[in-house]
């Protein structure tokens, strides 16, 4: 009697192939991501010389020369665009795109991309889809490493009386 007890809950985990541990979340990255740009034209003209500034500070000189010289292209077709733009009208799909473009290589240069992930939460079908900086995702896994190693373990069982 004992022995078949121990087999059908043995026999259940092994028929659903439990191939992650129980109380993790399922996942799937994804890495071709871009920015959808929503700024106005002289929110564009405002990062794109904010840009500017940090590559004529220096901020740049530890990036490989193809990245630098993308940057100083991007730099150089945004603002001729932006002379053309009306600062009161929204964007152009043209500058739109630029820009969305320029932003999505910014966060690849300086934060090393974005990584999607289709989370599914513990004991639920549905999932949902959330983005991160690389930076961040980073950030947030040492963060949550050190916040268990900092746990207080009890060091022997409390007894009951």
């Amino acid at each position: 009697m004992a022995i078949k007890s121990l087999l059908l809950p043995l026999t259940l985990l092994a028929g659903f192939g439990l191939s992650q541990p129980l109380c993790a979340a399922a996942e799937s990255v994804t890495t071709s991501v871009g920015v959808q740009s929503t700024m106005s034209v002289s929110e564009i003209a405002e990062y794109v010389d904010a840009v500017d500034r940090r590559l004529q500070k220096g901020r740049y000189d530890v990036i490989e020369d193809k990245e630098r010289k993308w940057m100083i292209t991007q730099i150089a077709d945004l603002r001729a665009v932006l002379q053309s733009a009306n600062v009161a009208a929204p964007p152009s799909a043209d500058l739109r795109m630029m820009a969305s473009n320029f932003e999505t290589g910014m966060i690849k240069i300086e934060e090393g991309g974005i990584v999607c992930r289709q989370e599914r939460k513990t004991g639920t079908r549905m999932s949902t889809q959330r983005c991160f900086t690389r930076k961040r995702l980073q950030e947030d896994t040492q963060r949550s490493q050190d916040q268990l190693r900092e746990m207080r373990r009890p060091q022997k069982l409390p007894t009951v009386q």
